[in-house]
């Protein structure tokens, strides 16, 4: 039984082995803990970190935002935004302003729809951009024998449930016990390669620590 523990960083890292791995037919690779270090932004830097009032681009710092500090940044040009009980808003304008365009911003506001100040968003906010599940993926899984959480053949070897309820940013979220066995391709391995992703295609969330054991 070989351990191995490894840290992948921004989403992906390859770790160069000292002595070949051989991997046979009958070769398990067992998942048993792991550590999420949450570092994601959902405000990105040429993505979603501007909106415009009346034609004039406000630009957001890239990072973490909280909807307070959103709503706050909101008001403090002159909109007002009116919370609900189900968790969604409706933003108006004050005296002066006629038109806001929230670009891509509108989809952690809730407005999946084209934005009107007539109406709520269409759901409740979501700080999270809809983060359920981290997954991780490693060369050495058998991807013909191998299913990912969507259904399809991966390499995926954990997939990590989110609590989204939670503040993420800044925090761990430990995994233990995890017992996850993957079956693997047989060969002779001189390095080991780690993807980490999510549900939502391009946000990676944080780091990751993980041990695992190939038996």
């Amino acid at each position: 039984m070989k351990k191995i523990t490894v840290y992948v960083e921004y989403g992906e890292t390859t770790m160069k082995l000292q002595n070949p791995l051989v991997l046979t037919h009958a070769s398990k690779l067992y998942v048993k803990t792991a550590a999420v270090f949450w570092n994601y932004k959902n405000i990105r830097k040429g993505y979603n970190d501007y909106f415009s009032i009346d034609g004039k681009k406000v630009v957001l710092d890239e990072g973490y935002w909280t909807f307070k500090n959103l709503r706050k940044e909101l008001e403090s040009h002159g909109l007002s935004v009116e919370e609900f009980p189900d968790g969604r808003i409706k933003i108006g304008f004050t005296k002066g302003i006629k038109s806001l365009n929230l670009w891509k911003l509108s989809d952690l506001l809730g407005y999946t729809t084209t934005f009107s100040t007539t109406h709520q968003s269409d759901r409740p906010v979501d700080i999270h951009e809809g983060l359920r599940y981290v997954t991780v993926g490693c060369n050495l899984a058998n991807r013909s024998q191998n299913i990912d959480p969507m259904g399809f053949f991966s390499n995926v070897i954990t997939s990590l449930p989110i609590d989204g309820t939670k503040p993420l940013f800044g925090t761990t979220t430990k995994y233990n016990d995890i017992e996850r066995e993957v079956g693997v391709d047989a060969g002779i391995y001189n390095e080991l390669h780690f993807d980490v992703k999510s549900n939502v295609h391009g946000i990676v969330p944080g780091n990751v620590l993980m041990e695992l054991y190939i038996v």
